[in-house]
């Protein structure tokens, strides 16, 4: 059973490996993630060293989740290799790509996990941010995210405030044909009154 969720793990995504939670070291690495990764047997590495730092409390939650038993995922911008440097090295053949990072199984202080790719890779530079692209373009979507808030706050009061418009409007109007109403009974009740007079007047007259 073990040896058939590796190996669903190594051709249903795009690599697999096992994390220590306390430490963050990759303890095992399936020989897709090495090779997307870059890393060489026997070398220590650190999961986290491959991701974007404004990515890496992601990483940590998932890690922290996993160690109390929910299994989660988290998408991730992480650093690919295409000519097997390491993060900190020459990044001229470094490459950074978003990624959705599976946790399947806990076992004592072990994280298994799988990994698929998402979109296309960007290429990191020398002269690139630490941030990266990805962070920028974030930053960018946040501050589209604000703008629209702000526009549909915006609109919402307008909304609100034609509304209380139209509702004085409406209250105004209303408060005038209630007035031409009671103008009209008054100059009927007048009128009654007037043609009460001329009877009372008449009725003498009539008696001679």
């Amino acid at each position: 059973r073990a040896r058939g969720a590796v190996a669903l793990m190594e051709h249903a995504a795009d690599g697999s490996g096992v994390v220590a939670l306390s430490s963050g070291e990759l303890l095992e690495t399936s020989a897709a993630l090495a090779s997307l990764l870059g890393t060489q047997p026997g070398c220590t590495v650190r999961l986290d060293d491959f991701v974007m730092p404004a990515d890496r409390p992601a990483l940590h939650r998932l890690q922290q989740d996993s160690t109390r038993g929910f299994l989660g995922s988290a998408v991730l911008a992480i650093q690919v290799s295409g000519g097997g440097q390491r993060p900190g090295g020459d990044k001229s053949d470094q490459w950074c790509q978003d990624s959705r990072v599976i946790a399947y199984e806990v076992s004592g202080a072990e994280m298994k996990f799988c990994l698929q790719l998402l979109g296309d890779p960007w290429p990191l530079t020398m002269n690139a941010p630490e941030s990266s692209l990805k962070d920028d373009a974030a930053v960018a979507l946040k501050a589209e995210a604000i703008a629209l808030e702000q526009k549909v706050g915006e609109l919402f009061a307008m909304e609100e405030q034609n509304a209380e418009m139209m509702k004085d409007g409406q209250q105004h109007q209303q408060q005038k044909q209630e007035q031409q109403h009671q103008q009209e009974q008054q100059t009927q009740q007048q009128q009654k009154q007037e043609h009460l007079k001329q009877q009372q007047k008449q009725q003498p007259q009539q008696q001679q």
